[in-house]
């Protein structure tokens, strides 16, 4: 092969195809292949699913198409919020439709049969956004970016809003900083996700922190997601106003900064509007199956949740009223221990509140649990990103696991798992993330959970949560409850190493 031909059509972007010494080009190579037409309607029905395996008939009455049924009736009550003009909008907690997520629960599990009671609880004062706006301007055009919305907790701008200098600065590396004087201005960083906003290139290597700590008065984070989606990213301790944003708006702005004439740079304007409000309250909703002993299980899952918030976590609360429903079906005297089912609306504010609020005060009840179960994010459509969109397959995302216990424990969930096709992460997540890292150490916790690129955004929508993945993973955990029960509390906690049998 001659080395000097091949290298010449690699910069001048030849594909190419070698037939024994010949050297045959292809043409240009294409920046991305176009996305052409669907291949079949992708509708719950075309899923790819798993069998239901021989062995486990009993689990067959457990159905995604009800699920999804669920977690349509929940998105509606988010899309009521949007409807009535909230800008901050969704199953918030603390609000009126955080009150009517807990009244539609209770009355599913009233309708299963549960016992049903309402923890109330007080909240300390929470942040919430009433307004805001930003654009983009230059003497020509002012251009509205809509998908700016404020960080968790960020502060408020003066009234009026504020008029600024934008800096483009990149990934936020220290790289990046070098030479650059953003003092004084808006830095609008590109936060590449991990694989959503939970984690970004951004958070990661302290963009944020150093933006302020290079004098920026604002900061932006351009959500590196192809199309142009609407976050609410958690907070990040800013001290100064800051928003997450999509990327074709952030491409916007960068393209005005670069055509902009030398010494006349866009101006950017946004104001925020945001406050402690103090007197809310929430309440967590249980709905209890009585078992044999006063030993128990505890499945639990938040119905709060942002925008449309349909994985997140209308899907895990399906998942916990199906699980509800198989097993009130189930004679008591075939449930060893209660299960006590558990819905939440504090998830995404900081500090834990709920899990706090159960291991001060059920610390009995946790001594004689056997397994916390949470249901998190239990069904979403596998997307990849390519050639600048992301593609959407028939099939179910893998789930991160995060488990603590005995090494029976472990086997046990897995084997259930891998028995209904639910597929994993290789590795556990090595710290409990959520509600269940207050109760890690109190009694044996479970949980699997799938970010993905619509984390927190206004794309999080039925579409994207596919009633096959609901299923399996459904169906896996009641074979999972079913299985713990075959076991003594001492053997699922973590001192015991032996293995449980396959």
């Amino acid at each position: 092969m001659d080395v000097a031909s091949l290298a010449l059509s690699r910069m001048l972007g030849l594909a190419v195809v070698v037939l024994g010494s010949c050297l045959i080009p292809l043409g240009p190579i294409e920046a991305q292949s176009p996305v052409g037409t669907p291949l079949y309607p992708l509708t719950d029905d075309n899923y790819i699913s798993y069998p239901l395996p021989p062995s486990a008939p009993q689990y067959g009455s457990i159905s995604g198409k009800r699920m999804k049924a669920d977690v349509n009736e929940l998105v509606a009550i988010s899309r009521q919020s949007h409807d009535d003009g909230n800008q901050f909008w969704g199953r918030i907690t603390g609000t009126q439709y955080d009150a009517k997520a807990r009244q539609w629960v209770m009355a599913k599990m009233k309708k299963i049969g549960l016992e049903t009671r309402e923890e109330p609880m007080q909240l300390p004062p929470m942040w919430f956004p009433s307004h805001w706006e930003f654009s983009v301007a230059t003497p020509q055009k002012t251009v509205l970016l809509h998908t700016a919305h404020p960080v968790q907790e960020s502060p408020s701008t003066p009234p009026g809003g504020v008029e600024l200098e934008a800096a483009w600065v990149g990934l936020g590396t220290p790289a990046d900083f070098q030479g650059r004087d953003v003092r004084g201005k808006a830095v609008f960083i590109f936060a590449v996700p991990e694989p959503g906003t939970l984690v970004t290139s951004a958070l990661r290597n302290g963009a944020t922190k150093r933006a302020e700590d290079n004098g920026a008065v604002a900061v932006i984070l351009v959500v590196g997601i192809p199309g142009n989606m609407e976050h609410q990213m958690l907070t990040f301790g800013a001290k100064v106003p800051s928003f997450s944003m999509g990327q074709e708006d952030g491409d916007t702005v960068r393209q005005m900064m670069e055509q902009a004439p030398q010494g006349q740079p866009p101006k950017i304007r946004f104001s925020l509007t945001a406050s402690k409000v103090s007197g809310l309250s929430t309440g967590s909703v249980w709905g209890v199956l009585p078992g044999m002993t006063d030993e128990n299980i505890m499945v639990m899952a938040h119905h709060d949740g942002y925008f449309y918030a349909a994985m997140d976590n209308a899907a895990g609360v399906a998942t916990l009223l199906a699980l509800a429903e198989y097993f009130s079906h189930v004679p008591k005297e075939k449930r060893r221990r209660t299960i006590s089912f558990v819905t939440f609306a504090t998830h995404h504010e900081p500090d834990e509140l709920w899990g706090h609020w159960v291991m001060s005060s059920m610390r009995p009840f946790l001594q004689k649990t056997a397994l916390i179960m949470n249901c998190e994010h239990t069904g979403l459509t596998e997307f990849y990103s390519y050639g600048g969109t992301i593609r959407r397959t028939d099939g179910v995302a893998a789930r991160r696991v995060a488990l603590s216990g005995s090494q029976i424990l472990t086997d046990v969930l897995m084997n259930a798992m891998r028995l209904f096709g639910v597929t994993t992460y290789y590795e556990r997540d090595a710290i409990p993330l959520g509600e269940i890292r207050a109760f890690a150490e109190a009694a044996p916790v479970f949980q699997t959970i799938r970010n993905g690129v619509f984390y927190h955004s206004d794309h999080d929508i039925p579409d994207t949560v596919p009633a096959a993945g609901m299923e399996e993973l459904t169906r896996a955990y009641a074979k999972a409850i079913d299985d713990v029960n075959q076991h003594d509390i001492d053997d699922l906690r973590a001192s015991k190493t032996t293995r449980a049998p396959q």
